[in-house]
């Protein structure tokens, strides 16, 4: 069996560990969920080319979101550059409803990521980033299967979006803004941001216009190999670690439901490299 769990890379490995392809199966056209107000808008990702510098008004509406997830004390995101996360909803396995899901993710910037994923019927997943190499170990199959290159370029880009919500990237020197056309995601106004990160896939943040907060991430994503545009829109925030941070939200690919969570867990923390190598 073959497992949508959160996002179809991740689906197409744990199809490896099964002998699937990688053409995932059909998703949930999308509803209403998570309190949202009217049927949800795909913002399209048009590709963009990167500025040598910062837009002055996009690099403001940054400042003033840090300020505001923070208190005025942005050192306090870059404890996230290593911790563990637990969340917890549901998402489209196989079936035209979602299912029950629980994630644990352990997290090393700028490219360590491990995700364990536990299903109905004790189908466990685990999935890992560790730099140019993505591999998948899970019930369907002992031992750790390497991904083919192609699949690994694709999984990397498509998972280096879970660094945003952590909001560190955005004080990298690095980091380039420029503004993007504004939305209301839930029926809420919130300014634009295209974000240029290093290592993290290209992306436009939307910031809510009343109180600062992030409330959507729309990126460059894959389904298997496809190139498809996702959308992660926040429905509610909560104190984690002295920072305000996404605690509810709502994942969908192309404008189609894939999964909704809630953050149960999260903690800074010194990770062994060792969790990235084994199974």
């Amino acid at each position: 069996m073959r497992l949508l769990l959160g996002n179809s890379s991740i689906l197409v490995g744990l199809g490896l560990l099964v002998g699937c392809s990688d053409t995932p199966p059909p998703i949930k056209e999308a509803a209403k969920v998570g309190g949202e107000t009217e049927a949800p808008k795909l913002a399209v990702l048009a590709p963009r080319q990167r500025p040598e510098r910062s837009d002055p008004i996009a690099a403001a509406i940054i400042e003033a979101a840090i300020k505001a997830h923070t208190g005025g004390k942005p050192e306090a995101l870059q404890a996230f550059k290593s911790l563990k996360v637990s969340r917890e909803g549901q998402g489209v396995v196989m079936t035209a409803e979602p299912v029950l899901q629980k994630w644990q993710l352990q997290m090393v910037w700028p490219d360590r990521i491990r995700y364990r994923l536990e299903m109905p019927q004790q189908q466990i997943g685990t999935l890992v980033r560790a730099g140019d190499i993505a591999w998948a170990s899970g019930s369907g199959a002992p031992g750790k299967q390497i991904m083919p290159i192609e699949q690994t370029a694709a999984f990397n880009l498509d998972t280096s979006w879970e660094w945003l919500w952590l909001l560190f990237p955005l004080t990298e020197p690095t980091t380039v803004f420029a503004t993007d056309a504004d939305a209301a995601p839930n029926s809420k106004p919130a300014s634009g941001v295209r974000v240029w990160a290093k290592g993290i896939t290209d992306a436009v943040l939307y910031f809510d216009k009343e109180t600062k907060l992030l409330s959507q991430i729309t990126f460059d994503g894959r389904e298997g190999i496809q190139k498809v545009t996702k959308e992660v829109v926040v429905y509610g925030t909560k104190a984690f670690s002295g920072a305000t941070l996404p605690e509810k939200m709502v994942l969908r690919s192309n404008g189609k439901y894939l999964c909704e969570w809630t953050v149960t867990g999260f903690e800074p923390t010194v990770i062994d490299s060792k969790v990235f190598e084994n199974p």
